[in-house]
């Protein structure tokens, strides 16, 4: 029941072996498109909350940026890009394939890192398929929480159940919150999430389906896309 979101040195070990091959890998070999549909949400997020369409956000942390595939999505909105990974062979990668698309990196876990941005917040958190490497997502949104400015905005995929195993789980388990699949990643329950994020002020301002975002073994993989705004006065302390 543990998925390797419980080991930080798993899951640095894991992409540290994959670097080289990682981009052809995920987009040539496996379809993923979660990074271009995640920036049309939160395009479409930003118009609903009547943000004007040139609006550029002064700092923007990409988590888990990878060789940069979000990075060039959001690169247009951003005065500071930072790329945060926990493989230091894959930002060397991403430094050699897109130089000068990130203004800074950082590696390291995500958790100590948005703490170190309280005094300092940032404006808008990314992360295209990196938060399913956490099950329990208590401490990231407390991070979100701390390193996030009143006011800012987190967009992130995650990965979904099918509909069987929703049905199968809510009649079983129906307090489940998160789902460990045979790959080792973890896919979280949309109530579960929007629930957690409430408790820590974020207020869910789009979701969307990410159906056939990525390939796993041949099959599908179903996922889902929150926008997140973070205000203090929403929130509700009952998990």
């Amino acid at each position: 029941s543990f998925g390797m979101s419980t080991d930080v040195k798993k899951v640095e070990a894991l992409f540290e072996g994959y670097a080289s091959d990682f981009e052809s890998s995920l987009v040539d070999e496996l379809g993923y498109n979660a990074f271009h549909r995640m920036r049309r949400g939160f395009d479409r997020a930003l118009a609903q909350e009547n943000e004007a369409k040139d609006k550029k956000f002064l700092k923007v942390i990409d988590v888990g940026c990878g060789t940069g595939l979000a990075g060039v999505e959001f690169r247009n909105i951003s005065q500071t890009l930072i790329g945060v990974d926990l493989s230091p062979s894959i930002i060397e990668h991403a430094k050699k394939k897109r130089p000068g698309l990130y203004d800074s990196f950082q590696t390291g876990d995500i958790k100590p890192i948005l703490h170190d941005y309280a005094k300092q917040p940032i404006s808008l958190f990314v992360a295209a398929d990196t938060l399913i490497y956490f099950n329990d997502l208590n401490d990231l949104f407390a991070s979100m929480k701390a390193g996030i400015e009143d006011g800012g905005y987190a967009v992130f995929s995650l990965e979904n159940v099918s509909e069987e195993s929703e049905a199968r789980l809510n009649a079983i388990v129906p307090e489940w919150r998160w789902q460990l699949t045979p790959s080792g990643r973890v896919a979280h329950r949309k109530q579960y999430v929007e629930d957690i994020a409430k408790a820590n002020g974020f207020q869910t301002i789009l979701y969307d389906k990410l159906d056939n975002f990525r390939a796993e073994k041949g099959d599908s993989v179903q996922g889902h896309l929150f926008v997140l705004r973070k205000d203090s006065s929403f929130q509700n302390d009952e998990l």
